[in-house]
């Protein structure tokens, strides 16, 4: 992406639906897009109405009309995010310019919504996470450490020895690898979630019961997988409902999406169009691929089963009209479940270093106590033997000393008896 784009037309985007809604008025009142890009320019540019993120946004446009671009969908493709490109692909077939241009601001509002509810629900563990880690590294760089130096080695057994290991590793490779989480995190919220196509994405997002458990292992991603799913798949709803009330046909609406739409979304969209291709009329099976969530799922089959008969169609722009508050009661649970396992990722690695602290706390008490330290005592002293076997060689004969019975056996060459004395 273009840095320089960016920074110019990304502080305005927040307060681009509102955006949306004037150009849909100007439409309304049968004013000419240049026009309104003039006279909106002048008022943002005027010092005593400044508005400096909204002067740069129609300053873009003003560029681009100069340039030769002048189609309302292709101007505001260029000067909006791309998360709303499928949405305004939208207008240029739209009965309804100006309707079309307020269901693209009412998407927005409610991803932004969808936002709040994710924001919500990742605050407390964010805030806890710096904690956590503050704490673990005191932990393994200093606390335990100290332990160790004044603990017997009798101490450290047991889980007083996974304490000690777990935190040697973690003031080794900890701060590489919160780095490297967060990193991957970051890359994955904001390009990942669009661009990842691999089978085990689709694989993820479509398990269900006990095929869930391997996917928990990899912490918030799932989730994450599933809130994103279930964003995307109700604003297409909602898009390919305007395409077919416009006119269109579903698999032409379909083909016209996903030009448009991010690289997971085009390949759920073309699986829907091939399944559509091989299976004449079996049209709820196409959209079973995954690209809805269980519940939009279950809430088209029960559509199709009860309005027998109907224009397929048809139940798609019903469906499409109900998905987006289907979807923000999926993504509010979905949220919450990301809390849980957010909020457990963060308590067990605190109560995991505060209780190996209590452990071997409690274990250096029992190991320095009186009772204990003379029974290593005793235990070292029994190890000792009583005597030590000692040899000498005079000239005149030879003295051996046996350790047994507390006798020593005297033998000298030069005869042939042997004295036995009791000491």
């Amino acid at each position: 992406m273009d840095i320089e784009r960016l920074l110019t037309l990304w502080p305005f985007w927040s307060r681009r639906a509102e955006f949306y809604r004037d150009i849909a008025d100007s439409i309304d009142a049968r004013e000419l897009l240049r026009d309104f890009v003039e006279g909106e320019w002048r008022i943002a540019s005027n010092p005593a109405t400044a508005d400096k993120p909204k002067a740069a946004v129609l300053g873009y446009m003003r560029r681009l009309m100069e340039s030769g671009v002048t189609a309302l969908d292709e101007v505001l493709k260029r000067t909006m995010p791309a998360s709303d490109a499928m949405g305004i692909a939208v207008v240029a077939d739209a009965q309804d310019r100006a309707t079309a241009l307020r269901f693209v601001a009412q998407n927005v509002e409610q991803q932004r919504a969808m936002g709040k509810v994710i924001t919500t629900a990742v605050t407390s563990p964010a805030v806890l996470a710096p904690i956590a880690f503050v704490f673990a590294y005191v932990m393994a760089a200093y606390v335990i450490p100290a332990f160790e130096q004044g603990a017997p080695p009798e101490v450290w057994v047991g889980f007083a020895a996974l304490v000690r290991n777990a935190a040697l590793l973690f003031k080794t490779y900890a701060p590489f690898v919160v780095g490297a989480v967060l990193g991957a995190l970051a890359w994955f919220s904001l390009h990942g979630l669009a661009d990842i196509t691999s089978q085990w994405r689709y694989q993820a997002e479509s398990a269900v019961g006990v095929a869930r458990l391997p996917w928990m292992l990899l912490g918030p991603v799932r989730p994450m997988l599933t809130i994103y799913r279930d964003i995307q798949s109700a604003r297409m709803l909602a898009n390919l409902a305007t395409l077919l009330q416009a006119g269109r046909g579903l698999q032409d609406a379909l083909s016209e999406l996903a030009n448009h739409a991010s690289p997971w979304m085009r390949k759920h969209i073309n699986w829907v169009l091939e399944h559509m291709q091989l299976n004449p009329g079996d049209n709820v099976a196409a959209f079973s691929h995954g690209i809805l969530s269980g519940t939009l799922l279950a809430r088209l089959h029960t559509k199709v089963r009860r309005d027998a008969g109907a224009d397929f169609a048809k139940v798609l722009v019903d469906l499409g009209t109900l998905g987006q508050d289907q979807a923000r009661a999926d993504v509010q649970r979905y949220a919450q479940q990301l809390n849980i396992v957010l909020l457990g990722g963060v308590l067990s690695v605190i109560l995991f270093f505060y209780g190996g602290q209590n452990y071997i706390l409690l274990k250096i008490r029992e190991e320095t106590s009186p009772q204990a330290i003379q029974q290593r005592a005793l235990q070292r002293k029994q190890r000792i033997p009583d005597a030590v076997p000692v040899s000498r060689a005079p000239s005149t004969g030879t003295v051996t000393a046996h350790a047994t019975s507390r006798a020593i056996s005297v033998t000298f060459p030069s005869t042939t008896s042997t004295t036995t004395s009791t000491t």
